[in-house]
């Protein structure tokens, strides 16, 4: 029996499919059971930006800490009798003094080095300020706290820019909202929000 030189061309041409064909499914089977495909998708899709993104969550924390530290004794500035104000203030020193020394222990990534530095600039502004709320209680003199605060205020400015400018560097989508706030998403992982503030 002739087989034809185009026939037996088209045999050899489906034999090789089928052959790249169940090498390229043996190669994915493989792939998948061997786990391998659950790290590389964990590495480039879930963990890329895991240092970076503790970070953030960390010196988030830290600044809100320290907000709620000012804010609870501001509140208390005409509410309390100077004797107790003052130990209050002593006391929230020293639980912002704590919050200074954690952000100044963390080990920030290559990009946010600077905005470590400047957000400890901030923490140490708003411990100025504790003071300044325990010489305001005693004085009622309020252009140096008026100049405190404002001075924070700047530092702020300063400080989420720079968390801008290393988000952007990083490659880490965010947009800012007119709160103030910095809502960033990042691959597979859903939005977070970083909150601005006093």
């Amino acid at each position: 029996m002739l087989i034809s030189f185009k026939t037996k061309y088209r045999f050899q041409k489906k034999q090789r499919l089928k052959a790249v064909f169940l090498l390229i499914a043996l190669l994915c089977l493989i792939l998948i059971f061997s786990g391998n495909a659950f790290k590389l998708f964990e590495k480039y899709f879930v963990n890329d930006h895991r240092e970076v993104l503790t970070y953030i969550k960390k010196t988030e924390r830290y600044n809100t800490d320290s907000i709620e530290i000012v804010d609870s004794i501001r509140l208390n500035l005409y509410r309390t009798y100077q004797g107790e104000y003052s130990n209050e203030v002593k006391m929230a020193r020293e639980d912002l003094q704590q919050v200074i020394n954690h952000t100044v222990a963390l080990t920030p990534p290559h990009s946010f080095e600077h905005h470590k530095n400047l957000l400890i600039t901030v923490l140490q502004q708003r411990m100025l300020i504790l003071t300044t709320y325990n010489q305001t209680k005693k004085t009622y003199v309020f252009d140096k706290l008026k100049m405190s605060v404002n001075e924070l205020s700047q530092m702020q400015d300063k400080e989420r820019k720079e968390l801008l400018k290393a988000l952007k560097k990083e490659g880490i989508h965010y947009k800012q909202l007119g709160d103030g706030s910095i809502r960033y998403w990042y691959k597979s992982h859903s939005a977070k929000t970083v909150n601005g503030g006093m």
